[in-house]
Order: structure tokens, then sequence, then C-alpha cells
């Protein structure tokens, strides 16, 4: 159809002129192809505003305006059927609308669901990146650590911390390097039992605190301390005179070194005691007092023979009498009918069948020493078993020393294993020995020389070698013998005394400090009192006695060896091999449980000499078995207040 330009104007115009048929025209309503259904002014009214801006004027009537929308759809007029078709289409309209809207929603939540999906992609690629990262790095830390742990072991925690603790977690750090250990362990010492045990690898590698390690009965604590100096002296390259291991009795100390040079092969030369160092520091001239295990009571035997010269003492006689009627009446009984409940010529006759027990109650290590012994008590003859000489190194105890002036005189060996090659060849330097030592002589006497003799012919025997040797003697009669060797057995009373002075031995406590001490305690009985009283006489009379004799016991020889490395000595010298506090960069004790006051006042002076050494210390305070010796738990439970930096370890697995 033509064109038609309608103007607002002329619409308004004729909108005046017929109101009732405009009214009918904003009624209708038609389908529009784009927009849907709407009401025709809605429609037509922009096209006349874009007319009435161009300035054209048309002529309007209905029948145009009807012509001109020829493109859409009539839909209805009336004002009831418009408002039927507008409602439908309405509603069409809605559903269209919210189809549409459902549709704008789907397609956002769509493109939220991807872009969720596509930043946990990103996350996850990310997180696998860096995870790669790190495995990467920890596998080259890990690579480093172990080459470290290979190369250089006592290094390893400051090349950890300085280089490594960024990349790997300590406890990362921990379970590689002992699983190094344990792997160690299994591979170079054989026990594959002990080493299955991860805190006893720990353990074994402990070297950067000083470390107490707290292990029960089984748990293999003496593997422990072998393993121990094997891996610092084979992988750590420690030399074998640089570590120093102690232990409280002699069985321990033999134990540990042979199952060393066992596994090793090698000879460890600072393995022993703590007597044994004191006397590798101190060399006595004079015997140990000391109760041995076998049976020889030397300390206990002075001990109670100063008790019974208190007993033949008018004035301390009847302070004895009332602590043993007191606690001890059948001692006391046994005293009072005097040499038990033998007469002297039968208790004599007892002593002379013991197999190693002289007539002076003696055990001696043969029956040809117990039988030069005797020979020496019947003829009157002092004398010294097992006096110490200082001898190429060593401490050596030859059988019998009788002096003949102030640094000369007699000694006497029973070579009671004479046939045996490496016996021999000992007894040959010991002879050589003697030969250019000035102002002494040697007896050698041999097996054959008893076996071929009867009683009286060695004891003949024996008489000419004093005769040309110059030793002067007087046969005794056996009265005179006996009240030389009537002691008696060592009673409950002398067993408590000398319990008692190791204990005040051990505090390092002179006779005045004891007396001190006494003085600030309140007794809680009479017979308690009466008891200090009788111990800081008895222990007085044992100070004078060492002192004179130039005897000592243990614990003096553990005093004097820390007051000698305290001024300043710091060399050892025993047969095994020579050492030097200096030298020493690890020091290991076994039963540490069973340390003391002198114990540490020892350690402690070496402490000053060693300055850098590592204390390795291994005890089970469940079996602080000597207790009664005066041991300390103390130095067990507040390790680290002794050592610093220090550590504690647990071993808890039982082999047994």
């Amino acid at each position: 159809m033509p064109s038609i330009k309608i103007s607002v104007t002329a619409v308004e115009q004729w909108a005046r002129r017929n109101e009732s048929k405009w009214r009918e025209f904003i009624g209708c309503v038609f389908w529009h192809e784009t927009l849907g259904p709407m009401p025709l002014v809605e429609i037509i009214w922009p096209e006349l505003l874009i007319m009435e801006e161009d300035g054209e004027e048309a002529k309007f009537e209905f029948k145009h305006i009807i012509h001109y929308f020829e493109h859409v759809d009539f839909v209805g007029t009336g004002p009831n059927a418009r408002q039927n078709e507008w409602e439908l289409k309405e509603e069409e309209v809605k559903q269209a609308q919210r189809a549409k809207i459902l549709r704008k929603k789907e397609e956002v939540e769509q493109a939220r669901l991807e872009e969720i999906q596509r930043r946990e992609n990103e996350a996850k690629r990310i997180a696998i990146e860096e995870a790669e990262r790190k495995a990467r790095i920890r596998k080259e830390a890990e690579a480093r650590l172990n080459k470290k742990l290979q190369n250089d072991y006592l290094n390893v925690r400051k090349f950890y911390k300085e280089e490594l603790s960024s990349q790997l977690a300590a406890k990362e750090y921990g379970e590689i390097k002992t699983r190094f250990l344990q792997n160690w362990v299994t591979e170079n010492t054989g026990t594959k039992t002990d080493t299955e045990d991860l805190e006893q690898a720990s353990a074994v590698g402990s070297v950067d605190y000083h470390t107490l390690v707290s292990a029960r009965a089984g748990s293999g604590k003496t593997a422990t301390l072998i393993n121990r100096v094997l891996f610092l002296h084979k992988h750590c390259e420690v030399g074998a005179n640089e570590i120093l291991m102690l232990a409280f009795n002699k069985a321990a100390a033999e134990e540990m070194k042979n199952r060393l040079e066992k596994t090793s092969g090698k000879s460890f030369p600072h393995v022993m005691t703590f007597h044994a160092l004191a006397n590798a520091l101190v060399h006595p001239e004079q015997s140990i007092l000391i109760d041995e295990p076998d049976g020889t009571q030397m300390k206990s035997g002075v001990l109670q023979r100063i008790i019974d010269d208190f007993i033949r003492s008018p004035d301390q006689r009847q302070l004895v009498r009332k602590i043993m009627l007191a606690h001890f009446r059948q001692d006391w009984e046994q005293i009072v009918l005097g040499g038990y409940d033998k007469s002297p010529m039968e208790m004599l006759a007892h002593r002379r069948s013991l197999p190693n027990e002289a007539l002076d109650g003696r055990y001696y290590k043969s029956q040809g020493e117990k039988q030069i012994a005797n020979f020496f008590i019947e003829h009157n003859v002092p004398f010294k078993y097992e006096r110490n000489f200082w001898w190429n190194g060593i401490n050596y105890r030859p059988d019998f020393t009788v002096f003949t002036g102030e640094n000369s005189g007699v000694v006497i060996e029973y070579f009671g294993m004479a046939g045996e090659p490496d016996y021999d060849e000992m007894t040959g330097e010991k002879i050589n020995y003697w030969r250019g030592k000035t102002g002494w002589k040697l007896i050698e006497v041999y097996p054959p020389d008893l076996i071929e003799r009867d009683h009286s012919e060695f004891q003949e025997f024996l008489r000419n070698l004093m005769k040309d040797y110059g030793i002067t003697y007087r046969r005794l009669s056996d009265d005179e013998i006996w009240l030389k060797v009537k002691e008696r057995a060592i009673d409950r009373m002398t067993s408590i005394i000398v319990n008692f002075i190791q204990r005040v031995r051990k505090l390092s406590l002179s006779a005045t400090g004891l007396d001190e001490k006494i003085s600030e305690y309140e007794p809680v009985s009479e017979e308690e009192e009466h008891f200090l009283q009788l111990a800081s006489k008895v222990y007085k009379a044992y100070l004078h006695r060492i002192e004179t004799t130039g005897e000592d016991d243990f614990d003096g020889l553990l005093q004097k060896a820390a007051l000698l490395i305290q001024e300043g000595k710091t060399t050892f010298e025993r047969k095994s091999g020579n050492g030097n506090f200096t030298d020493l960069k690890f020091i290991l004790i076994d039963e540490y449980q069973d340390f003391t006051a002198l114990f540490y006042k020892l350690v402690s002076a070496i402490k000053q000499h060693a300055s850098n050494a590592n204390f390795f210390c291994v005890g089970d305070d469940w079996q602080a078995i000597n207790g009664f010796a005066g041991s300390d738990l103390e130095y067990f439970s507040d390790f680290g207040k002794y050592y610093q930096p220090s550590r504690k370890l647990e071993i808890t697995t039982n082999y047994r």
C-alpha cells in the first residue's frame, strides 16, 4: 500500500471530532509479528511522533490506520471480544517471558557451573604442579641428607638446620635419620634382632646432645652401647683412643670389651671400671681395701678388726656391748665365747684344711700361694700380698713382697701356670724386670716345688730360701699364731657399719665433717644415738688406719683421682693403652642409675679437660642395685641439670 504520513496533531484533531470512534480505536488489539499482542495506539503512536518530527502532516482516517498496519493480524474489536483475546494473548506472553527468564537463568547457572569447574580444574592443576614441585624438592633434599648421613654424620644436624629445614619437616628428618641408623646397625654389627628396635637405633646415633637412655633389663642396653661405639668408630671415624667406656663392675666392663673386640676385630683400650680409671691415675702402691663378690672381705675385715680393738678397749667395750646386746645379741655371745665354737687349736686346724683360705683368713688364688702365706704367718715374716709395682705401663702385682729396706726387698712369685706358652712368655718378662731392678731380688717358686714335697719338706725349702736371701724369720708357737689370726667372721653389726662408712666415704666427708652432720641430726632413739657414736669413732680409726698404712679403699681412690685431675693431670696409664682426657670425644657410662656424688665429682673433673666430649649414659631407675652403696637417683632423674644440652630417650622393647 502507499506510504501514509499522519501527524500527531492530525490524530488529536481527528480524535476530537470522532470521540466515539477514537475510543473504539484505542480498544483495538492487534497481533504484531515481533512484539506480540498490543493495543493499536501503542503501535501507531511512535510512528506519529516520527512523522511529527519530520514536519509532515497527513490526513488521518481510521481506515488509513487499518491499511497502514496490514502486516499485523487483526484480533478483534468490541469490548468483550477484545478483552478475552487480550487475556489469552497476555497469558501466552507471560508464559513466553517466563520461559525466556528460565532459559536465561539456566544459561546463567550453566555459565556459573562452568566457571566453578574451570576454577576447580585450575586449582587442581596448580595443586598437582605444586605437589610435584615439592616432591622434587623433597627428593633432592632427601638425597642430600642421605649423602651427608653417609659422609659426615657428626655434622648432619647443623647441615639440616642451615640448608634443609625449609625443605624437610623435622619429623621427616628424624624418620630418615633413624631409618639410616637402623640399616647401618643391621648391616654392620650382625645384631639383627636388636636393631629391629627403632628406639635403639635412635639412641645409637644420638650425637648432638648429652644423652640419657632409660632402658629396662632385657631391652638390649649392652647392645646399644656396643653398637654405638662401633658406629662412632667405623662410620664416624672416631678413633678408638677418643672413646671412653665406664662401668661400675669389672664383669660388665670385660663383657663390653670382649664384645667390641669380637664384633670389630679391633682393640678398644679405654673400656674399664671407674675404679680402674682411678687406679690408672693414682697408681697406688698398697692394696685396695675392697669386699669382692668371691667372698674376699678386705674392707670389712679391717673394720671388724677395728671394732674388735674397741671390744678389747676398756674405754669403748661398754658402748659396743650396749649396741650388740640391743640388736646383735647372738654375735655378741659368739665374741664372748671367743673363736666361734672352736678351740684355738681347732680353729688353726680348720684354717689349714681350707683350700684357698690361709691362717690370716684371706683368700689366695692358688694352693701354692696359700702354703707360702701360711709359712710367712707361722714364721712371723711381715709380707704384702699383691703389692703394686708400676712396670712397663701397667700395674704389676707380684704375689708376695717382703721388704728388707725402705726401697728394697724380695719378691716371691708362685708361677702356678708354668708350661703355657703365653704365661711362660710373661714369666720371662717378669724375671728380666726383677733382674734389672736395683735393690730387689726375685724368688721363683713353681708347682713341682710344692707337689714333689710334703708339707714339712716344702716349709724347709722355703726356710732355706729365706736364709739365702737374707730374710729373718722365727717359727711361732700355735698360741702365738692363734693370737695373730683369731679374726672372726664378719658379723651383722660390722656389715651395717661398713655400709654406713661407705655412704660417708662417697660423700667425701672427713671425720670432722661426719661429726658435724651427726651433731645436726636428732636421733630417734637411744640405740640410734649409741650407734652414731660408735660409727663416728670407727670412722676416725678407719681413716687413721688407711693413712698410716698407705692402704685405701675405692672411694678414697676415686677422691684422689678426682683431685689429681682437678690439679691438672690429664693422662691415665694402663696396660691396654695410655689415654689423655683432652683427646676424648665420646664418654659412655653403663648402669648410670648407680651414680653417686663421688662418681660425679670424678666425671666433673674430667669434663674440665674434655669440655667438648659427648656423654652417653644408660641406666634403669628401677634397677638401682647399688643403692645400698650410696647411689643417688637425682643424677638420673635430673640428668639435664648436670649435662647441657641434653635429651632423654627410652628403649621399651624387651628381648627376654
